[in-house]
């Protein structure tokens, strides 16, 4: 026998090439048959293998008889891989499990009848009649089709169209390594197709040369270098992908080296991931994000598009079947609101301490004083004891409305808006009972800042008659003042009430005192603005406490006013410091303002 030529040679040395790789990566498959995906695959390779392996055997045979019998084998095995590569692709895509009985039925049922009339075409030729012809030392056989033939050639070709279709469809719904992988797929699917198509054209080297089978074996090659060179042999496309993205919170998939292979639309959102390209480090794509993974976990706060947010970090090994560490997976639980609530949760448990305080304790006392007085009225006939136990029961209203006003409002600030802080103060001040004070406004006061005007203005009010109440020294000097602690101070020598909101029936006025001034402006160092007056101050030694809730240096005082003050301020992330005047008084200072230009 004389040696093959170079196209000879070259077909029949890519058919054999086909051949060992097609079962190469049966066993490689094999060893991973509890793997979704693989069983089918095995079976298309195996298909692959026959019908390469009985078109080398057609090609190579010199007998005409023996040549047909390779050639009807061959042709099975071309039915074969027609219904395993739709097999395989439907389980690939996650699509097995929604098949009805009449899909098994049109993938199996009616080519394996079509197989089984191939096998016995000799005896009723119902299929193709065949001419055995010679090419480059190579026997081929080139068939003529019968009706049925044609049939069943446009049927198999609809099925692997039907095959392109679900790739397709799989590949425009995926990303990332799952959109490569399909599209690696898809390449090698079209093979075969562009190779029968050169054929049926009668463009080959000769017009009997089907070189189909060497496509095929091409074709299982690049369809098992994309599966296992992206591993995903493991699990099917779409069911990881449904997975991914149905999650509510931000996943991400890293491999062995902290590289990310994969996330979902939520870790894009939070992460900012727009093309981060291939498997870039974690690292790169946040720093704080990889030092928790170098960490122990637990919580992380990252930036994100929205601001700021707290997450709860989980991480998951992912090993293989031979436990072998591949990956993991991060789960990033979005824990800021909850962590919101936590802490609005404890500044209301607070305010409930605060509020038993008041009642147990604050309350008590006035209702003491003003029950004892009423006593005295009704047993001595003293229209004066009278007048001091009302004076004591309007202290308890006092008290009762600065109480109510944080129970009710607490630190909720609605939604911030563009005020003039000119119109504010001018607002706080008119229904303030500030008496005969003065207010004197800077003149760099006259801006725009975001605020709630309502609480803004309560917070200025409160301010406003902090200052006028107590910026003069506490009239009720011919009685001793409580003090925190128990002991007694002359009233004469008694500080201001620092934190004390009060009954709107009092003026303010001392009687034959100086006129105090209320100054306000805005700060030169920082934004914000300042509120002063020209009052006798606060002692240093209540300045640390002047923003505790109850605490009063007044004899009247009901300890809450500053703490409200304090609390609005807060509620609008403001910060508040107290200070002294140049007149000696109060100035109370508060940064952190978003300020609009000045107009």
């Amino acid at each position: 026998m004389a040696a093959p030529s170079l196209v000879a040679g070259t077909v029949l040395g890519l058919l054999g090439v086909g051949v060992i790789a097609a079962i190469a990566l049966s066993v490689v498959a094999w060893r991973r048959r509890d793997t979704p995906g693989s069983r089918s695959f095995i079976l298309f390779l195996m298909s692959a293998a026959v019908y390469a392996g009985a078109s080398f055997a057609v090609m190579i045979t010199p007998g005409a008889d023996l040549a047909l019998l390779f050639y009807h084998v061959a042709t099975v095995g071309g039915v074969a891989i027609g219904i395993t590569w739709l097999l395989f692709v439907i389980e690939y895509a996650g699509y097995w499990e929604s098949l009805a009985w009449w899909s098994h039925l049109a993938i199996w049922g009616l080519p394996g009848v079509y197989a089984l009339t191939v096998l016995t075409n000799p005896m009723h030729g119902l299929v193709f009649s065949t001419t055995v012809t010679s090419y480059e030392s190579l026997t081929l056989v080139s068939p003529t089709f019968e009706p049925l033939g044609r049939v069943a050639i446009v049927y198999i070709l609809g099925l692997t169209l039907v095959s392109y279709a679900i790739l397709t469809h799989l590949f425009l719904r995926t990303r990332n390594v799952h959109r490569k992988q399909t599209g690696a797929i898809l390449f090698g699917a079209l093979i075969p197709m562009v190779a029968y198509a050169v054929f049926l054209g009668g463009i080959g080297p000769h017009p009997a040369l089907d070189l189909t089978p060497v496509a095929f074996s091409l074709e299982a090659v690049v369809v098992g270098w994309a599966l296992f060179r992206y591993d995903f042999l493991a699990v099917s496309p779409i069911a990881t992908e449904l997975y991914l993205q149905r999650m509510a919170d931000p996943l991400l998939v890293l491999d062995e080296r902290d590289r990310l292979v994969d996330y979902n639309e939520s870790a894009a959102a939070v992460l900012g991931l727009e093309n981060p390209g291939t498997r870039p480090h974690i690292r790169s794509i946040s720093s704080t994000l990889a030092g928790a993974l170098d960490g122990d976990g637990g919580a992380v706060e990252l930036s994100t598009p929205d601001g700021p947010a707290r997450f709860d970090l989980t991480e998951t090994s992912i090993h293989d079947q031979h436990d072998r560490l591949r990956g993991s997976m991060v789960v990033l639980r979005d824990v800021t609101e909850l962590e919101e609530q936590r802490a609005e949760l404890q500044r209301k448990n607070a305010q409930l301490e605060q509020f038993t305080s008041v009642v147990s304790h604050d309350l008590r006392n006035p209702l003491n004083v003003a029950k004892g007085f009423a006593e005295l009225a009704r047993d001595e006939d003293d229209p004066a004891a009278l007048e001091r136990s009302i004076d004591a029961m309007d202290d308890m209203e006092a008290l009762i409305d600065d109480l109510l006003t944080l129970a009710r409002e607490g630190q909720s600030v609605g939604e911030l808006e563009l005020v003039s802080f000119r119109d504010v103060v001018d607002a706080a001040w008119e229904e303030a009972p500030t008496g005969d004070a003065v207010l004197a406004v800077d003149d760099d006061a006259d801006f725009e800042c975001y605020a709630d005007p309502d609480r803004f203005r309560e917070l200025l009010g409160n301010l406003f008659r902090n200052s006028v109440e107590h910026g003069t020294p506490d009239p009720a000097s011919d009685s001793p003042v409580a003090s925190d602690d128990g002991s007694s101070e002359d009233a004469s020598n008694a500080a201001p009430d620092a934190s004390d909101e009060t009954s709107p029936e009092g003026d303010g006025d001392v009687a034959g005192g100086p006129r105090l001034t209320v100054t306000v402006g805005k700060l030169d160092d920082r934004s914000g603005f300042y509120v002063e007056d020209d009052g006798v101050g606060i002692p240093d030694a209540h300045a640390d406490s002047v923003f505790e809730s109850g605490f009063s240096t007044s004899s009247g005082g009901t300890g809450l006013g500053l703490s409200i003050v304090s609390t609005i301020a807060n509620g609008h992330g403001w910060g508040v410091s107290l200070g002294e005047s140049e007149a000696g008084g109060v100035r109370l200072e508060f940064d952190g303002v978003r300020m609009a230009s000045a107009r």
